[in-house]
């Protein structure tokens, strides 16, 4: 299972859901929801993803497992509440969408009594208290994204008061270096694994229950994982082998050579006759020279008319063996006809051939039984008769012509009408008759029609006929780029090249990539559909780690019932032969139906590993891999080092790795281990070098997005409109001049609804060629562009929030000649706050500021800054004000923990200035960076005497921990 990008219990959300979730964990309503789960969109780009439990439960601990809460999914724990939580949040560059899966809360090791018990929750079989909930998640679909800058950071952030990072984890990645950073901001030594999933060290290299093995080698998984080789056997390419020299193979205990021995001639156990030797492997009598064995007496193959040429052969009384084979004692020119010697050319009685009598009124000529006819005539019946004139005998005897046809040198002609030829028994128009096309009999296809006596294709534009189906050759596996060419195992068809489906998605099916341990519709392999049919119907159904479907329960329900995915079914022969491949993925409902099926029931647990399936496909001890008992599946090989490390209090550990100038995004899961127990697991993306990749004069690679949208919080919600400037990186190996680009979002699957851009197009400054990447010891050198006028969307009311929508950006230039490239990227999509449930301090979708006087927009940080058209003295006090909003309403006093807070006051041209002394509010203390925040909004009173004059940019962090940026300028 590529990358467990989603939990064993998990599907896509086929509509938009809340990305809230309020759990009831004990049952009981009348004391309200004892936990709150949160996945959202945080940033734009990369998308950065939230993913909160939270503790209302007076006095009570629990820990949870959250598989869909992204890649590798996120376990930890929460104290006794109430008001304590946990959360992990993930940055990511692959596509981001919204799936419905479980979260386990189940006792804690540390002892603490959990909450949670049937009906609000499931009680284990093994005694122990715990819950099963289905809540909104997040998985990832990889989009191929060529990076040359980018900055990805997972962390674990914990709010027991008050809110505290406890580790980070993630990596910057650059031309020609990638750096890997893990911080313990604990005050403890924690211990921390960082490892690829799903994937193995080296080549040739398979996952068994016990780790990565060298399935071609390896003696106790030679061929498959489990397939032990005996103690005097070793594993070679995949096959386990017995030990003995060379020339010798064992039989029994004993190495012996099958060539020569006579107790094992040719094979074990096979023992040559006692008056018999054992030579080249096989058992041979000893007979003189030149003398064979037949039966029990020694012959001369050569002249014994009884064994002539070969044992039991026999010669007849008129043959003699004369060098091993029989030959006839008759005079020469005749031939040994039964009992006597017969002329072959005239024996009436043996006319050609031995038993071929003639006719009485025949004569044997030449070898053939010829009538006395008048020349110019064949004999037909009785009769003689003129074969090109006679209309009974036309051509030949008793070819009689029709009624209404003539017989003409030999051949029935019919009075067809001009124009038209006779083909059967109907005259036609040989140049559109589909039937007779060019000529009787030549049949137009079914894909063809005949024009001027040609089958013409009749295939839609685009399409060429490949046998009886018109196919796609961009994109048909079957027929990739040429009729006939098929993608290989695990192959796709794009712009008509086969293409590797790569993890997570590392199966190729019906032209997709997918995932087979997670997509219902290929479950366990392409084409099996798990049947939800028999499903309760208050329940949902997944596919779990591929080797089964589950119908999981909802909060209100105990059962799980799992069964086998439905196998896919051959089309009728008929259909294969008149209709082109459905490319159409099958809808699950659809596959369902054709099959009933009674699901069996049982307890299935959602972690429930692929060991009893992988122990079901072992082959035989002894089997080679080219047999069909034989399945083995070769992992991929990592990408990503594993890592483990111990980190001290507030300890950094960081390992950089030169590389390649390109990168791309890999995930792996990050585990955190304190005092022998797991504190944390979650998802923790890394950008790694990609030295496969080619670099072509031009390829563009995004390092930035930054967006405006209506409500000001940098954010694109649905219904919203927004402004995107997109800074691109040219890594290739030419400048491009005048460079335009134009901006899309087209629709796929997990975005069905297209975009409205009012403005698409943008020039960019031109791209030079990029040069020599850094490395561990130099930084590289980035020079992004960005686009000069904005592109402006507006995304539709039905867009699902909270996920990460592809764009693709065409950029077209000049190198001497027109270039072009397309450089997808993701953008993060937000939600509108709902008032009534998402007020908790840190959640907004407003952001309005500076007001006036300043009046200069607040931008994310990484933006173009926008500066304030006013005119500020030193010494004087600048009121900063800013409101944020939930929904329709305003955030003050209540909604908003922590105020914001200025981070950094930065000099055009002298760089940061110091902090202290900016706080100018009456009684507040000067060095305080904080607003002050009422009914009215949030305020700070900037103190200016001690800033020198000149243009400045002001960070502001809000309580979501994002930070935004204005420009204004001081004067004298």
């Amino acid at each position: 299972m590529a990358y467990a990008l989603a939990a064993a219990i998990a599907m896509p959300l086929s509509r938009p859901a809340s990305a809230t979730d309020q759990i009831d964990l004990d049952g009981n309503p009348a004391n309200g929801a004892e936990s709150k789960i949160v996945t959202r969109v945080l940033q734009s780009y990369p998308v950065k993803i939230e993913n909160v439990i939270t503790n209302n439960a007076i006095g009570k601990s629990f820990v949870f497992d959250w598989d869909g809460a992204g890649p590798g999914g996120f376990d930890s724990f929460v104290t006794p509440g109430p008001d304590v939580g946990t959360k992990w949040e993930w940055t990511t560059i692959s596509q981001v969408y919204s799936i419905l899966s479980p979260v386990i809360f189940r006792l804690s090791s540390r002892g603490i009594p959990v909450v949670g018990t049937s009906p609000g929750g499931i009680r284990g079989g093994d005694g122990t208290s715990g819950g099963t909930f289905m809540v909104a998640g997040k998985s990832i679909s990889p989009t191929q994204v060529t990076v040359s800058s980018a900055s990805l950071t997972s962390s674990l952030i914990t709010f027991f008061s008050p809110e505290k990072t406890v580790a980070t984890c993630g990596g910057t990645y650059a031309p020609g270096r990638f750096e890997q950073t893990i911080t313990n901001e604990t005050g403890g030594t924690f211990d921390v694994t960082v490892e690829q999933p799903d994937c193995c060290p080296e080549a040739q290299m398979t996952i068994c229950d016990d780790g990565c093995q060298f399935y071609l080698t390896d003696r106790h998984n030679c061929g498959g994982c489990g397939v032990e080789c005996a103690f005097d056997e070793f594993c070679s390419e995949g096959a386990c082998e017995p030990i003995c020299p060379p020339g010798q193979s064992l039989c029994g205990e004993t190495c012996v050579d099958l060539t020569s021995d006579p107790g094992n001639c040719g094979a074990c156990a096979a023992a040559c006759d006692p008056l018999y030797r054992c030579t080249a492997g096989a058992c041979e009598p000893d007979c003189p020279p030149g003398h064979t064995l037949c039966g029990e007496i020694c012959v001369d193959l050569t002249s014994d008319p009884d064994h002539c040429g070969a044992c039991g052969t026999e010669c007849g009384t008129l043959y003699v063996c004369t060098s091993g084979a029989c030959e006839s004692t008759c005079p020469p020119g005749e031939t040994v006809c039964g009992e006597v010697c017969s002329d072959l050319l005239t024996d009436e009685a043996n006319c050609g051939a031995c038993g071929a009598a003639c006719d009485p009124l025949y004569r044997c000529t030449a070898g053939a039984c010829e009538p006395d006819c008048p020349p110019g005539h064949v004999l037909c019946g009785q009769t003689c008769v003129d074969l090109l004139s006679d209309e009974a005998n036309c051509g030949a005897c008793a070819a009689a012509c029709d009624p209404l046809y003539r017989c003409t040198a030999g051949a029935c002609e019919p009075d067809c009408p001009p124009g038209q030829t006779l083909c059967g028994q109907t005259c036609v128009d040989l140049l559109s008759d589909e039937a007779n096309c060019g000529a009787c009999g030549t049949q137009c296809g079914t894909l063809y029609a005949c024009l001027s006596g040609t089958c013409t294709s009749t295939c839609p534009l685009g399409e060429t006929v490949c046998g009886d189906v018109c196919a796609d050759l961009q994109s048909d596996p079957l027929n990739c780029g040429t009729c006939g060419h098929s993608c290989g195992a695990n192959q796709i068809c794009t712009a008509g090249g086969c293409q590797t489906c790569r993890p997570p998605t590392g199966t190729a099916c019906d032209n997709r990539c997918v995932n087979t341990h997670t997509d219902p519709l290929n479950c366990g392999g392409c084409g099996n559909v798990c049947d939800f049919s028999g499903c309760p119907s208050t329940g949902q159904g997944t596919c779990s780690q591929g080797d089964s479907c589950v119908c999981s329960p909802l909060a209100a329900t105990s059962d799980v019932l799992l069964f086998a995915p439905l196998a896919p079914q051959p089309p009728p022969r008929a259909a294969q032969a008149t209709q082109a491949p459905d490319r159409d993925r099958p809808t699950p409902r659809a596959a369902a139906s054709t099959q009933a099926r009674t699901p069996v029931a049982r307890a299935a647990s959602p972690r429930t590993t692929d060991a009893a399936g992988r122990r079901e496909s072992r082959p035989t001890r002894g089997a080679r891999l080219g047999s069909a008992a034989v399945s083995v599946v070769e992992a991929p090989v990592c990408d990503v080092t594993p890592l483990q490390q111990t980190i001290p209090p507030g300890g950094t550990f960081t390992r950089c790795q030169a590389g390649a100038i390109a990168g791309k995004e890999v995930f792996t899961i990050a585990t955190i281990v304190q005092d022998g127990k797991p504190v944390a697991k979650g998802p923790c993306s890394l950008i790694v070098p990609a030295p496969e990749t080619v670099i072509p004069p031009f390829l563009p690679s995004p390092v930035g997005v930054f967006v405006l949208d209506e409500s000001g919080d940098g954010l694109c919600q649905p219904g919203e409109a927004c402004q995107m400037f997109v800074s691109v990186q040219n890594i290739g190996t030419a400048a491009i001049l005048n460079p335009i680009g134009t901006l899309a979002s087209p629709p796929d699957a997990f975005n069905p609804l297209p975009l409205v851009f009012t403005s698409d197009t943008s020039t960019y400054p031109d791209f030079p060629a990029y040069g020599a990447g850094g490395d561990c010891d130099t930084q590289p050198q980035i020079d992004p562009k960005t686009n000069t006028l904005a592109y402006s969307v507006i995304l539709p009311h039905e867009q699902e929030p909270d996920i990460g929508r592809v764009f693709a950006l065409e950029l077209l230039g000049d190198n001497g000649g027109p270039v072009t490239a397309t450089m997808p990227f993701v953008l993060g999509v937000g939600k509108a706050c709902n008032p009534a449930t998402d007020i908790d301090g840190k959640t907004y979708d407003g952001l309005a500021g500076f007001l006036s006087p300043v009046d200069a927009q607040l931008v994310p940080e990484g933006g173009p800054v926008r500066y304030s058209s006013g005119s500020f003295n030193q010494t004087k006090t600048i009121p900063l004000k800013v409101r944020l909003s939930c929904g329709t309403q305003a955030l003050g006093l209540v909604g908003v923990d922590p105020a914001p807070q200025i981070i950094a006051v930065v000099h055009a041209t002298l760089g940061p200035q110091s902090l202290a002394n900016i706080n100018g509010a009456n009684g507040a203390n000067p060095n305080d960076p904080a607003f002050q925040c009422s009914t009215n909004g949030c305020e700070f009173q900037l103190r200016t005497r001690d800033l020198p004059i000149g243009v400045y940019v002001i960070s502001v962090r809000m309580p979501d921990t994002r930070v935004f940026q204005a420009g204004f300028t001081l004067r004298p």
